[in-house]
């Protein structure tokens, strides 16, 4: 599975490393192409600017290497090239005949005089005796095409260490992806062999997880101290917080152990979950059903001994009253109380059990066996 996982983000990174590299070639090449071709239209403009008919071989002395400049007459005859005597009519070409329309453009053609791609670019230029010449002037497209080819080494030693290093990066994502799964297929092996004392680790919020945990070792401790004949008469039961789609719900989680190993170890326990009563997760308590009850404080992390206080037969009444919809007055009127004694009732059950409504106080009622 570690193998596959690896060879699938392998691939997965290396066509994006690809990718990227490709576009960088051509978004490089196409980068680099622009700047010749504002080079030759800002040359141009340069010598058009400086034209002067009667001093063609100075402005030709001038000339930057690798650059082709040429003069040609409104006739279409080359007047003056770099390369040498050129008798071929250029009226033709589509870069003279952009600038006679008064639209000149960049043109990449093949030179037949040069024998090479040339990117090319003419603009009209007036001559004194009112007449125009046409000033062109021309970059091979070698020189565009031979600077991004020289950047391909340096890109692909880029991109060797890149997919070295997202390689490496993988390896060790891989590894923290599958080590979560093997250590809990682990650990359910080992309980299936019988180990009942591994803990397979929870997942979601980090706060919950370690409640559930203390409640967890706790509460198994305290199992531990009972004698196994007297084990199945106790209950776990606390609340805690349900967590899905970010989304928290209280709930009271109760937990009864019906069968245990030979050597103590719960082996089987019958888990029920209900609404909480409370506001908050806490409440942890470890039933007996003779009327007692530990419960836990999970701030001193300590378990204290209690006896459970049974409902008087007035409570009783009251709680089974206002559950029903009975008002204090009606309640008051049945049972022969007072409304203030029906108040004082039903504030001091509130505040013993920690809840805000009739409703809430049953159910912790029913949690703990209070009835």
């Amino acid at each position: 599975m570690k193998n596959k996982i690896l060879i699938f983000n392998l691939a997965i990174i290396t066509l994006s490393l690809l990718t990227v590299f490709f576009s960088g070639i051509t978004l490089n090449k196409n980068s680099h192409r622009a700047e010749a071709e504002a080079e030759v239209k800002t040359l141009t403009e340069a010598y058009k600017s400086t034209y002067d008919e009667n001093n063609i071989d100075k402005m030709f002395e001038n000339a930057p290497d690798g650059v082709r400049l040429t003069v040609i007459n409104d006739k279409g005859e080359v007047v003056k090239d770099t390369d040498g005597e050129i008798t071929e009519n250029h009226l033709g070409r589509e870069e003279i005949i952009a600038a006679i329309g008064g639209n000149p453009k960049v043109v990449v053609r093949y030179s037949n005089s040069l024998k090479k791609d040339m990117v090319y670019y003419a603009l009209k230029a007036e001559r004194t005796d009112g007449d125009y010449d046409f000033i062109r002037v021309a970059i091979p497209v070698a020189d565009v095409d031979g600077y991004v080819k020289s950047t391909i080494p340096t890109l692909i030693y880029v991109l060797i260490a890149a997919i070295f290093i997202c390689y490496i990066a993988s390896i060790l994502m891989t590894s923290s992806l599958v080590k979560p799964i093997k250590d809990v297929k682990d650990k359910i092996t080992a309980v299936k062999n019988g180990d009942y004392s591994v803990k397979i680790p929870a997942s979601g919020d980090e706060e919950v997880n370690t409640m559930l945990s203390e409640i967890n070792e706790k509460g198994l401790g305290l199992f531990h101290t009972f004698p196994t004949n007297e084990r199945t008469n106790y209950t776990l039961c606390y609340d805690i917080d349900l967590i899905r789609n970010k989304k928290k719900t209280l709930l009271n989680h109760k937990l009864t152990p019906l069968a245990f190993t030979s050597n103590g170890q719960v082996w089987i326990a019958l888990c029920a979950i209900s609404p909480s009563a409370h506001k908050e997760s806490g409440h942890v308590l470890m039933l007996h059903t003779n009327g007692t009850y530990y419960e836990y404080d999970l701030l001193c992390h300590d378990w204290g001994k209690k006896e459970i206080k049974r409902l008087n037969e007035t409570e009783q009444e009251i709680l089974l009253l206002s559950a029903r919809g009975y008002t204090v007055e009606e309640i008051a009127k049945q049972i022969c109380k007072s409304v203030n004694t029906i108040k004082t009732t039903k504030r001091n059950l509130f505040k013993r059990f920690e809840t805000e409504s009739i409703m809430n106080t049953w159910v912790d009622i029913m949690n703990r066996r209070q009835i």
